[in-house]
């Protein structure tokens, strides 16, 4: 049982790591994205939960991914436009010439 307080300090935690990874990270000269993605805090969310193998953690969040990627095709297809989907999207490749890009 989670009390009142252990939530307030678990979330206190997650807004830590959020504010001092960027000042952390910004010293490594290698790094240019400093920003946490997603997973940095589910992976804390699941781990303060309880869940106790954090090796699945990468197999977890991709799994949560292809059911919402499964969801947005089934409302493409069939709920989409009052039930007549989306149109598969076909796309078009234009010739430039012979232009030489330089860079």
């Amino acid at each position: 049982m989670l009390y009142i307080k252990d939530r307030v300090s678990r979330s206190h935690r997650c807004g830590l790591l959020t504010r001092s990874f960027p000042k952390v990270l910004a010293e490594n000269p290698k790094i240019h994205d400093i920003r946490p993605n997603v997973d940095a805090i589910s992976s804390i969310v699941l781990k303060v939960g309880g869940f106790a193998y954090p090796h699945y953690f990468a197999s977890l969040f991709g799994m949560s991914r292809v059911v919402g990627i499964s969801r947005q095709i089934v409302y493409e297809r069939l709920e989409a436009r009052g039930g007549k989907g989306t149109p598969i999207v076909c796309p078009k490749y234009l010739y430039a010439g012979d232009e030489t890009v330089s860079g």
